[in-house]
């Protein structure tokens, strides 16, 4: 815009008919700016309220600071930044709380996507990446790391640190590590470590602490599952198959190859390690019942106690690993089995692998009795002198002591009195 030389004269001539004309000639400038793009030398400066009323798209080439005179980013703020109208939610970031109804929520969602199908839901805290996207009226959930609780929709209820990412619908659940809990649809689980609870699907009320502790497992409903340690419990590949219930795994590799057993308890590194389907065992001890693997109701304690057992319903105390199942019932300090059967003791034993003493801590036999007594409390009378016996045994009754000499062979000495 170019102003005739015969107006600047004018108005050169009187001081104050100068400062109205260039007032005005720059609300003309600026007012033609809503029709068309004006620039106004290299810097804008000016004091108090700065508005601009247009409606299309404000563009600002360079940085823009707000409480500082030398920005160092394209938007630095010194101070405090107020949202509102979000229904006293936070939202920051491309996309994130992109669809909620900006009712009083009360959520944060800070991160690319963060909470980015959210409508309804409430209460719900995500920072990162896509974490929390796919959420819909899920809510009180807390979604910390990338693609943390991505794809859940309605669960509630949820504390996930980079995890849970193909989590849908379940509820109550913790899981903290690199896709603990990745695939769960299950409640009030517990996972914490890499892959902890990887697999664990609709089961609930599992605990596994520890990289790729229950990995693989899946139980239906129910599972209550505890596993402690890297691959304890952790189950077979094939997932279908790891359907095992309320088994108690503490150490590296404790119950790792169990798919269908349950009511196990395994404390010590690699206890029980190979047990695939059996149930009811109790393994206490580095190795022990390590290769057992479908053996039921076993007891073994100490280091590589019944570690060679494959069979069912034996006992052992022992703490030193032996060569193979013989040497594990003929050196274990105890060895034992159960009846296996309630209200029964038919096939039960003890078997104390050395010498027992009683009143004495040096037994200098089998059994050796530091007293001067010896009570047989029961009366038993052999049939014949060829009644089924083993070398040693002896019995009484009011008129004889009987002992068995040799297999099936008894003798019998009168009693008397004095």
């Amino acid at each position: 815009m170019k102003i005739p030389d015969r107006f600047v004269k004018f108005f050169k001539r009187n001081r104050t008919t100068e400062i109205f004309f260039t007032t005005t000639l720059a609300v003309l400038i600026i007012a033609s700016g809503v029709y068309a793009a004006t620039t106004i030398g290299n810097n804008i400066s000016t004091e108090g309220l700065v508005t601009s009323s247009g409606t299309g798209n404000n563009y600002f080439a360079g940085n823009v600071g707000i409480g500082t005179t030398v920005p160092g980013a394209k938007l630095d703020v010194a101070g405090r930044i107020s949202q509102t109208a979000t229904g006293q939610s936070v939202f920051l970031g491309e996309g994130a709380g992109n669809l909620d109804d900006l009712s009083d929520n009360l959520n944060v969602f800070i991160g690319y996507h963060a909470g980015f199908l959210n409508t309804t839901g409430g209460s719900n805290v995500a920072l990162g990446d896509s974490a929390l996207s796919s959420n819909t009226t899920g809510s009180t959930n807390i979604a910390i790391g990338a693609s943390a609780l991505a794809v859940n929709t309605t669960g509630a209820f949820n504390i996930a640190f980079g995890s849970m990412i193909n989590s849908t619908t379940g509820s109550f659940n913790f899981a903290a590590g690199y896709n603990a809990l990745k695939n769960n649809t299950g409640s009030y689980n517990f996972a914490v470590g890499y892959s902890a609870l990887l697999q664990n699907g609709a089961s609930s009320n599992n605990i596994a602490i520890g990289s790729g502790a229950q990995v693989y497992m899946q139980p239906a409903g129910d599972g209550y599952n505890i596993a402690f340690g890297n691959n304890a419990l952790s189950g077979s590949n094939t997932v279908s198959n790891n359907t095992g219930t309320n088994n108690f795994a503490v150490g590296h590799e404790s119950l790792r190859w169990n798919t269908s057993g349950s009511n196990n308890v395994a404390l010590g590194q690699r206890a029980s390690t190979n047990n695939s389907s059996g149930v009811g065992n109790i393994a206490l001890g580095y190795y022990a019942l390590g290769a057992n693997s479908t053996g039921s109701n076993n007891v073994a304690l100490g280091y590589a106690a019944g570690k060679y057992e494959t069979g069912s319903n034996s006992f052992y105390v022992n703490n030193v690993a032996q060569a193979n199942t013989a040497g594990d019932k003929a050196y274990s300090l105890l060895y034992g089995t159960f009846s296996g059967v309630a209200g029964s003791t038919a096939g039960q034993q003890l078997v104390i692998n050395g010498n027992v003493g009683i009143g004495t801590t040096a037994p200098g036999a089998k059994l050796d009795v530091n007293g001067n007594s010896l009570i047989i409390e029961t009366a038993q009378t052999p049939a014949s002198s060829g009644a089924t016996c083993t070398t040693g045994t002896i019995s009484w009754d009011a008129s004889y002591i009987y002992v068995c000499t040799a297999t099936n062979t008894w003798k019998r000495s009168s009693l008397a009195s004095w």
